[in-house]
């Protein structure tokens, strides 16, 4: 969760807003998150290929956004819109995509960094 203490020190670089409402499929998901992360056409249109593109956002020298440059210790909040609709009509496919952030924020601690994906639900 986004803390007005990590916003104040600075370690919130970048906001992404990421309009859920309309989803109606795993694609249209990943479709939207290619769109507002700027992933590559080829970072697999799985959760597994989430996670990887997820994780490497704070990798040094990670090209893998064309829209995102953080670096380790830094964080970006998702602004997720609609949540609230997608989470009732695709609760699995929500429950996949909160318990994606998480693992690839554990990835960021294994890194020996911090987390560096909040969510921030509207």
């Amino acid at each position: 969760m986004v803390t007005a203490k990590d916003i104040k020190a600075g370690k919130v670089k970048q906001t992404i807003i990421l309009d859920l409402g309309g989803v109606g499929s795993e694609e249209a998901f990943h479709d939207a998150f290619q769109k507002a992360m700027g992933f590559p056409d080829n970072h697999g249109k799985d959760m597994n290929g989430w996670i990887t593109c997820m994780a490497l956002l704070a990798a040094p020298n990670s090209k893998i956004s064309s829209t995102i440059n953080i670096n380790p210790g830094e964080a970006i909040a998702i602004n997720v819109i609609d949540s609230d609709s997608f989470m009732n009509e695709h609760p699995e496919l929500f429950c996949s995509f909160v318990e994606s952030v998480a693992f690839a924020n554990q990835r960021h601690l294994a890194d020996g960094i911090s987390p560096a994906i909040h969510l921030v639900f509207c």
